[in-house]
């Protein structure tokens, strides 16, 4: 599991997403992704298997 969490410069990192809203209350926190990942990539992670979403802002 060590393995898992060397990013690409070869030391230890994990990632972790945050949504806080105005109030500045934290209102979701993803901190799975060991290593090196792409915001891109945690937060269609995000979207697709957990019950996070973006409002519409219509």
């Amino acid at each position: 599991m060590h393995e898992r969490f060397i990013n690409r410069k070869g030391s230890m990192s994990q990632n972790v997403m945050m949504a806080v809203g105005f109030d500045s209350m934290i209102h979701f926190i993803v901190a799975r992704w060991g290593g090196s990942a792409a915001d891109s990539i945690v937060l269609r992670w995000a979207l697709k298997n957990t019950d996070f979403f973006i409002p519409n802002s219509k």
